[in-house]
């Protein structure tokens, strides 16, 4: 897919972020591609995760835990939060 696309797609998942309420637990799943667009434009930062006794590194994007997955498209993304 070319530039345009993926800046949309950003632009979409952008929007998406500035309507959940602070603070909100949220892990967001990402396609293949759009994880890939983050990543290779350095806008995914390290973020500890830090549950009771174990602690790890996690990928994030504005301070959110970020995976990608196979399972939706290359330019899709899907917002989870613990009442979803």
């Amino acid at each position: 897919m070319n530039e345009g696309v993926w800046a949309l797609t950003k632009a979409t998942l952008d929007e998406e972020i500035d309507k959940l309420p602070p603070d909100e637990p949220v892990g967001i799943k990402l396609g293949w591609g759009l994880y890939s667009y983050l990543r290779d434009n350095g806008l995914l930062a390290p973020k500890e995760a830090d549950l009771l006794l174990w602690k790890w590194v996690i990928p994030s994007y504005r301070g959110f835990f970020v995976y990608d997955s196979p399972d939706i498209g290359d330019a899709e993304f899907k917002i989870g939060t613990r009442n979803a």
